[in-house]
């Protein structure tokens, strides 16, 4: 005997709560009334890892600047606080 081929099982689809119009099916969901948190949530972790990188970058010049002074050879190249040395 020959196998049938499997089939996908397909979830049926199911409205949101409560914006179900007079219809009562599933295909009475209206585009604007679905959710807009993802896009909302998608949109802050971009900006959160913009905001990181830019952090990142900016310490990271930063400690390359120090080292190339240090590998130059000079001795001021970072500032020392002489305030609180006498304390």
């Amino acid at each position: 005997m020959a196998e049938s081929p499997k089939r996908k099982r397909l979830r049926p689809v199911v409205p949101y709560a409560g914006q179900v119009d007079a219809s009562g099916g599933p295909d009475s969901v209206s585009r604007q009334d679905r959710p807009r948190s993802r896009p909302v949530v998608l949109l802050l972790v971009f900006v959160a890892l913009a905001v990181m990188g830019w952090f990142l970058i900016q310490n990271l010049t930063a400690s390359s600047k120090l080292q190339d002074c240090v590998m130059a050879g000079r001795k001021n190249c970072a500032p020392i606080d002489t305030s609180t040395l006498g304390k």
